[in-house]
């Protein structure tokens, strides 16, 4: 934590790491971006509450106790509030949570519940332990897919631990899986051999699990000799594009979301709607599939002044994930 304290330092409680960008919101029962803010209405359980906390900790101020561990536990880790105080300080206030997470996590101060699944995911190779019914290859029985690595392909289907204990996960696999078929791509999937993407030890601290699972998991994926890995999740993908470009290796191969993936498709007419889809839909900036998959951008321009008083960025400063999200859709 200790190489964050300057980053610590530049929160004057602004509060945006609470709020909406006001020109984007069309009324105030959408101006909440942190969901924990939203719901236990305390500066504490916000990033600047929580790096405030940190720097108390790094002073001497307070001690790390379990209780504090439980609140900041809380946090969904969505990265909202990096997106808005990036706007200012250039701060990703979500890494310093994460530090912060890491450091009770090596003091011994992880939540029971977290201990456990952190437990189960070095056992069973997922986080539900041996609670789930389905194998990871599963949903996919009577399909005419692959069997990677045995077979070769040039599409991995990633689909994820969530297809094992969730209907609609499985129910989703399956259909991407029949739009792949339908379009002629040469796809296949791990099965059995599918490996969790390790995002739980991420999102609990746990550091040096998070790394060696990924790890594995890199491995696991450069041995399946495909070209592009396409993730069901937006978890799994935000896992295997950004957070192990970070935290470990990245894989070799280029990772796409689903949603890109069929959008490369249609764009290439191999994927054709039969009929008019006549629906209004509402896109809004997501997590893992929008904001925390975002690779960071070093920016290298020039700060400049103007008139003496008036400092500018030349060119302007990118801003990293997400432009102007909402949690909840305006």
């Amino acid at each position: 934590m200790q190489e964050l304290k300057p980053d610590m330092l530049k929160c004057n409680r602004c509060n945006f790491c609470k709020m909406a960008p006001f020109p984007t919101i069309t009324s105030a029962k959408y101006e909440d971006i942190c969901p924990i803010f939203k719901y236990h209405r305390m500066h504490g359980y916000t990033a600047s509450g929580q790096s405030y906390a940190s720097l108390a900790i790094l002073d001497g101020r307070i001690e790390p106790d379990a209780e504090m561990a439980g609140d900041l536990s809380c946090c969904t880790a969505c990265g909202a509030c990096a997106t808005m105080c990036m706007r200012h300080t250039e701060t990703d206030r979500l890494e310093i949570n994460m530090a912060l997470r890491e450091h009770f996590v090596e003091g011994g101060f992880a939540p029971d519940v977290h201990s456990k699944a952190m437990d189960n995911l070095k056992k069973y190779g997922n986080v539900y332990g041996d609670k789930l019914k389905n194998s990871p290859g599963a949903w996919a029985s009577g399909l005419k897919l692959k069997k990677l690595p045995g077979e070769s392909a040039e599409v991995l289907l990633f689909s994820g631990c969530a297809t094992r204990h969730n209907a609609s996960y499985a129910a989703s696999a399956r259909k991407l899986a029949e739009l792949l078929l339908a379009a002629g791509v040469d796809v296949g999937i791990l099965g059995d051999d599918e490996p969790c993407c390790g995002l739980p030890a991420y999102w609990r601290g746990f550091r040096e699990l998070f790394m060696e699972n990924a790890a594995g998991v890199k491995q696991t994926l450069d041995g399946a000799g495909v070209k592009q890995i396409v993730a069901l999740g937006g978890s799994c993908y935000g896992a295997l594009k950004a957070r192990y470009h970070e935290y470990a290796e990245a894989p070799q191969t280029e990772v796409l979301h689903a949603t890109e993936y069929l959008a490369r498709l249609v764009n290439e007419g191999k994927l054709k709607l039969k009929n008019a889809v006549r629906k209004t839909v509402t896109y809004h900036d997501p997590c893992y599939l929008g904001r925390r998959s975002e690779l960071k951008e070093k920016w290298t321009g020039e700060r400049k002044t103007a008139f003496g008083q008036m400092e500018y960025f030349d060119p302007p400063r990118t801003l990293n994930y997400g432009t102007d999200g909402v949690f909840d859709p305006p």
